[in-house]
């Protein structure tokens, strides 16, 4: 049976198919893009039965977003892209991309039951100024007009016509802004068509219309704001048409009028590679030439450790006490929920919906307070947002404790940075009149060749970056719950991520594996999952390899967005899934434009190539010289294990009779003081 869900922007087409075709397939693509309404970023998952050739059982591997058959979502937005879409899908080892899901390679693929079209859809938003709220680092900006109002008349716009505005202040300044809005807003109605009565806003698609009438090249730039810095990121390009040009600011679909750009931002960022630039003619002239490939980064030099917070102290002199090295501030927490009947989960033919968890109750404890906290409510967004106030609190306790002991080392590094900063502005100021602040700034051309500037600059980073790790260290409390990866704060995602998101209009920073959260933190509070420092140990002592050869390329940015940044996310290059959250919040999961690969892979692959050299110096120069063949049978070997079956009750039974003399007497050697290890008989623990 074909099913076709949408939730919001994430639309799911299945079919059923039993053959695995190219040609099948793209019939499915093609009934898919004749449902669309808009444009849409699409991947495709199969659903697909495999059979162990030993055991004859069968396994089930069902279409998910996590088993893609591209990395990443293509466009479909034309016939071109279909038939660009389709050429891909018929380049594809359909068969392989099967069989990589599979354990072991007893198992083969079978049957194919499913094909699933998961579509993120691009729904154009238009750009107006109602409901608008403008931060006031924006508001009260010197080089912006918010456009919020009529600066003559102080009437308050609530028309949707800011980006008609920005234009007629360029052309016609501030007292003849309104009369020309007016008329480039007639002539916009009149060529599109829509009811002036009910104008929402204009879209993206829109914009030529509009150049075409005020004879302008129009780039659109969003706001980034960032630790109070504006960072910019160009999101409409025009195609240069005509002699002149306007560049505008968009925050959450409102249009500023800026008169310098360059002026405003900070900085420019390019939305494909993230490289930053200083003015908006860089970014233009990069952006047509940056591809969408991902930077892969390989540290030079010897491989060295990620210095900790008191290796930099050790390195810039600053003394310190075990006892300030001692982070002993935590809170855990566990939630409790019921299961609560919903009559909108339908039944199918295969599952019965009971019902939905719910969060009825969370209990918090603290070192930092006398008696353990137990909330409860029967309202599950007002228990999350008391369930944050009181975390909040406490981490508020544990910053005022973490300040007060450390207060020496602040107040060192304090020290040192103002040091810095002086001799910088002896230097430099007396040259160019400027003082410098703590901000990164960079210097002049002519500067850049006084060594001394360059080595105080360098120093001054150093410092920078010391102070900030230092803030992380005793701001930050670590939250721990059990197995709340997997469960509590899946159970709680939904009302948390609203309420930081929309209420706090804070940006949690999240690390996921698969549906399992890693790390999810905002402000001062950073939420753990205890279950991944218990098996700690065991990945010290015997997986350390698997770490010193992971493929960090493979490492995605997972992003909690409302509906205006989803539509941009989406559109990226960089975009690989999206999954609805809440309603008008979705999970957008990106590529890593860049990826720092710092393991000393050439270790791990060591580990792994001299593993499967010991077990075959094992095998011929024990089992296959010592033994008798027909008592013993390798069932599986790891890179530190051997499985074998025994016909015996232990395996020196299994030593050919003429040759346990011999093998005694290599063993002997094991118990004197002259005992050396070597490749021939040393695979036993010794026995004295």
């Amino acid at each position: 049976m074909d099913t076709d869900m949408e939730n919001g922007r994430h639309r799911v087409f299945n079919f059923k198919i039993g053959k695995l075709d190219p040609e099948l397939i793209n019939e499915k693509l093609e009934k898919v893009f004749n449902s669309l309404e808009c444009a849409a970023k699409v991947n495709i998952a199969l659903g697909f039965v495999l059979r162990d050739i030993e055991t004859s059982k069968f396994r089930y591997l069902y279409a998910h977003e996590n088993n893609t058959l591209f990395e990443k979502s293509h466009l479909l937005y034309n016939m071109e892209d279909l038939k660009t879409l389709k050429s891909k899908v018929e380049s594809l080892d359909l068969v392989e991309s099967c069989a990589r899901e599979r354990q072991t390679t007893k198992w083969k693929f079978t049957l194919l039951t499913n094909v699933t079209v998961f579509a993120a859809l691009l729904k154009n938003i238009p750009m107006g100024c109602s409901n608008i709220a403008t931060p006031d680092p924006l508001l009260h900006n010197c080089f912006v007009n918010c456009l919020l109002s009529n600066k003559i008349t102080k009437e308050v716009y609530n028309d949707n016509m800011c980006l008609f505005r920005a234009i007629s202040l360029h052309l016609a300044g501030v007292r003849g802004a309104e009369a020309e809005a007016s008329k480039i807003f007639n002539s916009f109605i009149g060529k599109t068509g829509y009811d002036a009565a009910s104008f929402n806003g204009v879209t993206i698609d829109d914009i030529p219309i509009v150049e075409e009438i005020v004879e302008l090249n129009i780039y659109i730039y969003d706001i980034d704001l960032q630790e109070g810095k504006f960072i910019g990121e160009l999101v409409r390009r025009s195609i240069d048409k005509f002699d002149n040009k306007i560049q505008l600011l968009r925050y959450n679909n409102h249009i500023c009028y800026v008169d310098n750009i360059d002026s405003f931002f900070n900085r420019f960022r390019c939305p494909t590679c993230d490289t930053f630039f200083k003015r908006s003619f860089n970014l233009n002239r990069h952006v047509l030439l940056c591809k969408e490939k991902v930077k892969n980064i390989y540290p030079t030099n010897v491989y060295s450790l990620r210095e900790t917070l008191f290796d930099k102290l050790n390195n810039f002199g600053i003394p310190y006490t075990d006892e300030q090295k001692l982070f002993n501030n935590l809170a855990v927490y566990d939630f409790e929920s019921i299961c609560v009947p919903n009559s909108g989960l339908e039944p199918t033919p295969t599952t019965v919906w009971i019902g939905k968890h719910v969060p009825i109750s969370v209990s918090i404890s603290s070192n930092l307070i006398d008696e353990p906290l137990f909330l409860c409510d029967e309202d599950p967004q007002s228990l999350v947002i008391s369930f944050i106030t009181e975390l909040e609190i406490i981490a508020e306790k544990s910053k005022g404790e973490m300040k007060a002991k450390c207060s020496q080392i602040e107040s060192a590094i304090g020290s040192k940075l103002s040091t810095i900063m002086e001799k910088l502005n002896q230097r430099i100021g007396g040259s160019i009149g400027k003082k410098f602040e703590y901000e990164d700034e960079c210097v002049e051309e002519e500067e850049e060749k006084d060594v001394s500037i360059q080595f105080l600059q360098i120093q001054k980073n150093h410092y920078l970056d010391l102070r900030n790790h230092f803030d992380r260290y005793i701001n930050t409390l670590p939250v721990f719950g059990f197995n709340s990866g997997k469960y509590d704060l899946n159970l709680i995602k939904t009302y948390l991520l609203t309420y930081l998101i929309n209420t706090k209009e804070a940006e949690p920073s999240v690390i996921k594996k698969a549906n399992s959260f890693v790390s999810c933190k905002f402000g001062d509070v950073q939420f753990l999952d205890s279950m991944n420092f218990l098996e700690t140990m065991q990945l010290l002592g015997n997986s350390s390899y698997g770490y010193q050869i992971m493929d960090r390329s493979r490492h995605t940015e997972t992003l909690y967005l409302g509906d205006e940044k989803t539509h941009k996310a989406i559109n990226g290059k960089m975009f690989k899934k999206l999954s609805t959250n809440a309603q008008d919040l979705y999970e957008v999961e990106l590529l890593k434009a860049k990826v720092e690969h710092r393991e000393p892979i050439i270790v791990g692959f060591f580990i792994l190539q001299n593993a499967k050299l010991r077990m075959l110096e094992l095998y011929y120069n024990f089992f296959d010289k010592f033994c008798d063949v027909n008592k013993f049978e390798e069932m599986e070997m790891d890179t530190d294990s051997l499985y074998i079956a025994l016909a015996e009750q232990d395996l020196y039974d299994c030593i050919l009779p003429e040759k346990r003399k011999e093998w005694n007497e290599m063993r002997a050697n094991d118990c004197t003081d002259k005992f050396k290890a070597d490749a021939i008989c040393n695979f036993f623990p010794r026995t004295c």
